[in-house]
C-alpha cells in the first residue's frame, strides 16, 4: 500500500478562476484507489495526522475483494457510533485494466518549435496514423483540427508542445498539450477564442472537445466518432 502525493489546490468550485495542476500515476491491474475528504479523518476528537494514520492502518489490514464492504468498514471505523462535525465523502475504485484486444492504438510526437514546418509535420503525423482506408472520411477533418490546434499552441503558449492520438474501437481522440496553464477563453482576445484556437471550428468539426489541466500546463483535446 502507498499514499499518493499530488499537487494541492482549493476545493473544486470554491475558486472558479483558480488554475489547477495535475500529476500522473501509473496503476497496475487490480490496484485499488481510496479517495476521501478530511471529514473522514479529522474532528474535535483527533488530529488530521492521527486520523490519517488510523485510516492507513485499517486499509493495510482490510480485504479489497469486496469494495462495498471495504468502504463500509472504513466509514464505520472512523465514525465509531459518534456524530461527525463534518461531512464524509469516500470513493473506492478498482483499476481492472483492459484486455489486449480492447487497448487503443496510440502514437505521440513532440512538436519542434524551431521548425517552421512544425504544423505540416503534425499534419503528416496524423495523416500517417489515419492511413487505414476505413478512416478516409475522417482524415481531412482530423488533419484540419490538428493543424489549427498545433499552430495556435505554438503561437500562444510556451514550452514543449506534444501531440498524442488514440484510436479506440468507437472513436478517435487527439490531445495537444502545452506548458501554459491558462485555460480556455471563449470570448475576447484569449488563447482559445475565435481569433486564436478557433472555438467555432472545434465546435463544428468535433464530436466532443474540451480542455484539462496537465502538470504545469494543459491539454486541449477533441474526439471524433468512428463511422458505423
Amino acid at each position: 500500500m502507498r499514499q499518493l502525493e499530488g499537487p494541492v489546490g482549493p476545493p473544486l468550485g470554491v475558486a472558479p478562476e483558480e488554475e489547477y495542476s495535475t500529476a500522473q500515476v501509473v496503476l497496475g491491474v487490480n490496484d485499488v484507489l481510496v479517495f476521501f475528504t478530511d471529514g473522514l479523518i479529522e474532528d474535535s476528537r483527533r488530529s488530521f495526522d492521527d486520523g490519517l494514520a488510523e485510516v492507513v492502518r485499517y486499509l493495510a489490514g482490510g480485504a479489497v475483494e469486496d469494495l462495498d464492504r471495504l468502504t463500509d468498514g472504513l466509514v464505520a471505523s472512523a465514525v465509531e457510533g459518534a456524530s461527525r462535525s463534518d461531512d464524509i465523502a469516500v470513493l473506492v475504485v478498482r483499476h481492472d485494466g483492459l484486455p489486449g484486444s480492447a487497448r487503443p492504438r496510440h502514437a505521440s510526437a513532440s512538436v519542434d518549435r524551431a521548425d517552421p514546418r512544425a504544423a505540416r509535420a503534425a499534419r503528416d503525423f496524423i495523416a500517417g496514423f489515419l492511413a487505414d482506408p476505413d478512416l478516409a472520411e475522417l482524415r481531412d477533418t482530423c488533419v484540419l483540427r490538428v493543424s489549427e490546434a498545433v499552430t495556435n499552441a505554438l503561437r500562444h503558449t510556451d514550452g514543449q508542445v506534444v501531440l498524442e492520438m488514440w484510436r479506440f474501437a468507437d472513436r478517435l481522440r487527439v490531445e495537444v498539450s502545452d506548458q501554459t496553464s491558462r485555460g480556455v477563453v471563449q470570448v475576447g482576445g484569449g488563447i482559445l477564442d475565435e481569433s486564436g484556437r478557433g472555438v467555432p471550428l472545434m465546435d463544428a468539426l468535433s464530436t466532443r472537445w474540451g480542455t484539462a489541466p496537465h502538470g504545469a500546463g494543459k491539454i486541449v483535446w477533441f474526439e471524433l466518432d468512428l463511422p458505423g
